[in-house]
C-alpha cells in the first residue's frame, strides 16, 4: 500500500557563517517512505520555491540544502529568511517546520587612540562586547 513520505529531520535555525569572502548556512530536511516509493524534496523561502540558479547560490545534496553568498560587502542579510521543505511522492506531501535563517550581523566600533585601549573592536550581534579600562584611567568611554 502507498503511503505519504514522512519527515525524518526536520530543518532548524542556523546564522549564516561567514568563511573568508564567503558567507554560508546549511538546513537538513531528511525523509523516508515506508513503502519504498522515491521521494521528491523542494525548499521554498519566505513562502516562495526556491529556484536553484538564483543568486544567492542554492545546492542540494541527498538532504542538505547549501545557501551561500560571495557578496563581499554582504553580512549574510540577503539569505536571511524563513526556510522550509516539502517532501511529497504520488500519494501526497508534507511540509517541515519554519527554519530561521539569521545573518550575521558585526558591529565595529573605534576606541581614542591615545588611551591604553585597542583602537578597535568588532562585536557580532547577539554578543557582548567589553573593553577595559585601567583603573588609573577615570576618563570616560
Amino acid at each position: 500500500v502507498a503511503s505519504v513520505p514522512l519527515l525524518v529531520v526536520e530543518p532548524e535555525d542556523t546564522v549564516v557563517t561567514p568563511v573568508g569572502h564567503f558567507r554560508s548556512a546549511t538546513l537538513q530536511c531528511e525523509s523516508s517512505c515506508q513503502d519504498g516509493m522515491s521521494v521528491m524534496t523542494s525548499w521554498h523561502k519566505d513562502g516562495v520555491a526556491i529556484e536553484m540558479a538564483s543568486v544567492p547560490s542554492y545546492n542540494t545534496s541527498n538532504s542538505l540544502l547549501v545557501i551561500t553568498t560571495t557578496e563581499t560587502n554582504d553580512d549574510g542579510r540577503i539569505l536571511e529568511g524563513m526556510y522550509y521543505c516539502v517532501v511529497s511522492n504520488n500519494v501526497g506531501a508534507v511540509r517541515s517546520r519554519n527554519a530561521l535563517v539569521q545573518g550575521q550581523h558585526v558591529i565595529s566600533y573605534i576606541l581614542p587612540t591615545d588611551s591604553a585601549f585597542p583602537s578597535a573592536e568588532t562585536v557580532v550581534m547577539g554578543q557582548v562586547g567589553y573593553v577595559q579600562q585601567p583603573l588609573s584611567d577615570s576618563r570616560p568611554l
